[in-house]
C-alpha cells in the first residue's frame, strides 16, 4: 500500500508564499465519490491499497489533476499497473510536492508520462544522487501543451528555458527562490514572452549559502528594470522565504522601489499597460523597513496605478508577513500608512497582515484583524478594507 486519495479543495494556508501567489489549496477527502472527484493526492500514508488504485482510476471520469505528496517516486515507478492506469487518463494538472527522485533524469522521464498536461507544479523536489546535475538527455519540451508552471529551487530556470514546455505557449509562470544573480535570466524570459505570457509571480531568495555580506553586496546596484508591459497579473514576494535575508532594511525598500520603477517603465512613450492585478508580499524581521523607508514608494504606486495608462487595473493586494510577533497596534501602523499613502486606489487596495513565529524552521502565521479604529481620512473616503 503506497498511497491515499484526497480531494483538492479550497483551504487557507497563509504561511506559504506559493499558495498566496498561486492559490494552491488542498483538502483531505475521507469518503470518495468517484464520479465527482476532479483532483486527488497520492501520499506516503496509505488509505487505499495500491493494488486497488487502477480500478478506482477507471471510475474517476472527471479526474483532471493529480498530486504526489511526500513520496519516494522510485517506489511509484515500480507499480506498472498503476502507472499504466494513469497513462490512460487525460490529466490536465500534475503536482509534485516534497518528493524524492533518483536524479533529475528520472524526474523528467516521469513528467513525460503525462503529455496532455497543461499545468505543472514542482515544489521541494529532492534527489537521492548527489552528483552534479546533468542536462536532460531526452527530447524536449517534455509537455507540448504546457501553459502554466509553478517551480521553486533549481527547477524554475528549466521552466524558463523551455525544458518543460515551449515558452511561446506559457501563459502563467511562478518562479520561487530566485537569486539576485539569476535576475537577468528572468529578464530575458520576460522579453521573450511578450506575446503570450499574462501572469508572472516571483519570490526573491536573498541569502546565498548563509553569506549575509554577499547578500548586502548583491543589491548595492539595482538590476535593469524588467519588461512587464505584457502582464495582466503580477505577484512579488520582496522578502523571500528566509527569516534573515542578509540585506539591510533600507535595501529591502530599494528592492520595492526597483519593482515600482519596472512598472513605471511599462507606460513609457505613451504605452498602455494591461495590468489588472498586483500582489506584493513584504517580510519583516526585527527592524521595520515598511514604516521607516517605504512610504514614498506607496504614494508613487498609488499615483502610477491610477493613471489612464493603467485602464484595466482592478486590485493591489499587499500582504505583510512578519517573522516575529508584533502587537495589533503595530500591525495597524503599517496597514494604515499604506492606506493613507494610496488614497486614489480606494477600494482597489487590500492590505492584510500575517504574523507569527518560526518554530523548528517552519513559519507559522495567522491573520491579524485590527481592533483599533482606522484613521478618520480612511473612514471618510472609504479606502480602508478589512484585513481578515
Amino acid at each position: 500500500m503506497l498511497g491515499s486519495w484526497r480531494m483538492l479543495a479550497p483551504k487557507r494556508h497563509l504561511c506559504s508564499t506559493r499558495r498566496i501567489l498561486d492559490e494552491e489549496r488542498f483538502q483531505n477527502l475521507r469518503i470518495v465519490t468517484p464520479e465527482y472527484v476532479t483532483a486527488i493526492q497520492i501520499t506516503e500514508k496509505p488509505e487505499i491499497p495500491i493494488s486497488l488504485m487502477p480500478k478506482h482510476l477507471k471510475r474517476l471520469k472527471h479526474l483532471e489533476r493529480i498530486q504526489f505528496l511526500d513520496k519516494n517516486m522510485t517506489s511509484i515507478e515500480r507499480q506498472r499497473n498503476f502507472l499504466q492506469a494513469l497513462s490512460t487518463l487525460p490529466l490536465k494538472g500534475l503536482h509534485l510536492k516534497t518528493t524524492l527522485f533518483r536524479n533529475r533524469q528520472q524526474l523528467f522521464d516521469f513528467i513525460r508520462r503525462f503529455p496532455a498536461v497543461v499545468e505543472l507544479s514542482c515544489s521541494d523536489v529532492h534527489y537521492a544522487e548527489k552528483a552534479h546535475l546533468r542536462p536532460y538527455a531526452g527530447q524536449i519540451p517534455l509537455l507540448p501543451h504546457l501553459r502554466r508552471v509553478n517551480m521553486d529551487g533549481g527547477l524554475w530556470f528549466a521552466a524558463l528555458n523551455g525544458t518543460f514546455g515551449s515558452i511561446n505557449k506559457l501563459q502563467k509562470v511562478t518562479a520561487l527562490d530566485v537569486h539576485f544573480d539569476d535576475i537577468p535570466k528572468v529578464g530575458r524570459f520576460l522579453q521573450q514572452t511578450v506575446r503570450n505570457l499574462s501572469e508572472f509571480n516571483i519570490r526573491h531568495l536573498h541569502v546565498i549559502q548563509g553569506n549575509t555580506t554577499r547578500g548586502r553586496e548583491n543589491w548595492r546596484e539595482m538590476p535593469e528594470p524588467l519588461v512587464l508591459s505584457h502582464l495582466k497579473t503580477l505577484g512579488i514576494d520582496i522578502h523571500g522565504r528566509e527569516k534573515v535575508t542578509g540585506v539591510s532594511v533600507h535595501t529591502m525598500a530599494n528592492i520595492l522601489g526597483w519593482w515600482t520603477q519596472s512598472l513605471a517603465d511599462t507606460i513609457k512613450e505613451g504605452r498602455v499597460s494591461p495590468l489588472e492585478r498586483l500582489t506584493i508580499i513584504l517580510g519583516m524581521y526585527k527592524k521595520d523597513y515598511i514604516l521607516q523607508y517605504s512610504n514614498e514608494i506607496w504614494a508613487t504606486l498609488d499615483n502610477l496605478l491610477t493613471q489612464d495608462r493603467f485602464p484595466e487595473f482592478k486590485s493591489l493586494r499587499v500582504i505583510i508577513k512578519a517573522y516575529h510577533p508584533v502587537s495589533v497596534t503595530s500591525a495597524m501602523q503599517r496597514t494604515n500608512m499604506i492606506v493613507q499613502q494610496c488614497p486614489r486606489l480606494g477600494d482597489r487596495l487590500n492590505v492584510s497582515v500575517v504574523e507569527g513565529t518560526v518554530i523548528a524552521g517552519k513559519a507559522q502565521f495567522q491573520n491579524i484583524e485590527p481592533r483599533t479604529p482606522p484613521p478618520a481620512s480612511a473612514l471618510e473616503t472609504g479606502h480602508l478594507r478589512s484585513t481578515s
